[in-house]
């Protein structure tokens, strides 16, 4: 069946030219996602799972990139459509990623949307 599935890309540390210091509490991207999942879900009745992986994201070091890159998250997550409905799911997706862009205090992120075949074994 066709599926909308997302990845955003996210920092922790606010700005740039720092030194990636806020890189011990990577722990707190897991629970704060988890969190934020519980929120949305009692208020729209949609929970977003998703995985997450830490990265690092390279770009020009004159921008502010740290030696060796930036510490970043990639989330990903495909809505089932046997349980969600795609545009609530969306909706709910858009707006935990702009929760977290305001907790970590980034002044920019990345959100993709994408269509994918989905097969959902059971």
């Amino acid at each position: 069946m066709r599926a909308q599935k997302f990845t955003a890309i996210i920092g922790i540390n606010k700005g740039h030219f720092h030194k990636n210091n806020n890189h011990e509490n990577k722990e707190d991207m897991y629970l704060k996602w988890q969190s934020l999942g519980k929120k949305y879900y009692e208020l729209r009745g949609i929970y977003v799972s998703a995985n997450i992986s830490e990265i690092k994201t390279i770009y020009h070091e004159k921008w502010g990139c740290p030696l060796g890159g930036e510490v970043t998250y990639e989330i990903s997550g495909i809505c089932n459509p046997v349980f969600s409905d795609s545009d609530k799911w969306r909706e709910i997706v858009l707006e935990i990623v702009k929760d977290l862009k305001l907790y970590y205090e980034q002044s920019s992120c990345s959100l993709e949307f994408c269509e994918c075949e989905f097969y959902y074994l059971t």
